[in-house]
């Protein structure tokens, strides 16, 4: 999530609209211009995947992620049912802390939905900060955290009896399989984008939204310094919130942090169901919902 400042009195003249590839291009633009907080840089994100195979080739699991501001955030961790599946799944984890401390980070946040993952990672030193119910219907969303020894070599992650092959993008085939191995539904991301434009018609908010699994996920929320305190954030958040209505979806979904606009989203409804501390140094992650 991209900052945003609290508004709160409507302007008129304002327009809300979908955006067409020019607006939003400049709405990308504005949101990563974004300072960072103090005494850090920008976040530099970073993907990595891997993939294990036993010596015959058999796919034995994999997992992918992203890197930035000192944390490996990690979209998918898997193991294939087996009679080897726990120590698959210590080996796996043990890569993935390797990997995770050669790029600097000191903690990795894995999300799970099923309570057997949440098991397995407890049992590989994971711990969970947070409980989101029906996200997505029948499961829930739950944020596991490992935090990491400061001196890498403390590590001892064994000998492996398996074939790493390492990947340097997200593999979304890979993802669709572990979904559909838990019985999860199948990622169909539909993309609801907002743009907000005065009567000069110039770019002065914008919002990057998508709607998965009944949920409503607000990836970005900007307003132009020239322009916050002017209702604008609030105008985009309840077009969304409506749009999230017409389609009869569960929640909508937010993440934010504590430099950035967590009393925001609590005044419009957002409860934090998740917080994860230093991330990056010295703040919070939060992550709300608002249940529709």
């Amino acid at each position: 999530m991209l900052q945003v400042v609290p508004l709160s009195k409507p302007r008129t003249g304002l327009m809300v609209s979908r955006p067409d590839d020019v607006a939003l291009s400049g709405l990308l633009c504005s949101m990563h211009a974004e300072p960072p907080p103090s005494g850090h840089n920008r976040p530099y994100l970073a993907t990595c995947s891997e993939t294990i195979y036993d010596w015959n080739g058999r796919f034995l699991g994999s997992f992918a992620g992203v890197s930035f501001w000192g944390w490996l955030q990690v979209s998918h961790l898997h193991v294939e049912s087996g009679p080897n599946l726990a120590e698959v799944y210590q080996q796996l984890t043990a890569r993935l802390k390797t990997v995770a401390l050669q790029r600097g980070c000191t903690g990795i946040m894995v999300p799970c939905f099923t309570e057997a993952d949440q098991d397995r990672l407890a049992c590989e030193g994971f711990h969970r900060v947070g409980k989101l119910v029906d996200y997505p219907r029948g499961y829930a969303h739950r944020v596991m955290v490992c935090r990491l020894p400061s001196n890498r070599w403390t590590m001892n992650t064994g000998v492996s009896l398996y074939e790493h092959r390492v990947g340097l993008a997200y593999e979304p085939d890979q993802f669709e399989h572990y979904l559909a191995a838990r019985g999860l539904p199948p990622s169909s991301e539909q993309p609801i984008n907002r743009v907000v434009h005065n009567r000069a018609g110039r770019l002065v908010a914008g919002a990057l939204a998508e709607v998965n699994w009944h949920q409503l996920r607000l990836n970005g929320l900007w307003t132009d310094p020239d322009f916050r305190g002017r209702g604008c954030a609030g105008r985009l958040l309840r077009s969304l919130e409506n749009e999230a209505r017409v389609r009869k979806l569960d929640h909508i979904l937010v993440d934010t942090f504590s430099f950035q606009a967590l009393f925001f989203y609590q005044r419009h409804g957002y409860r934090v169901y998740a917080t994860i501390r230093d991330f990056p140094k010295g703040h919070e992650r939060y992550f709300l919902a608002k249940r529709l």
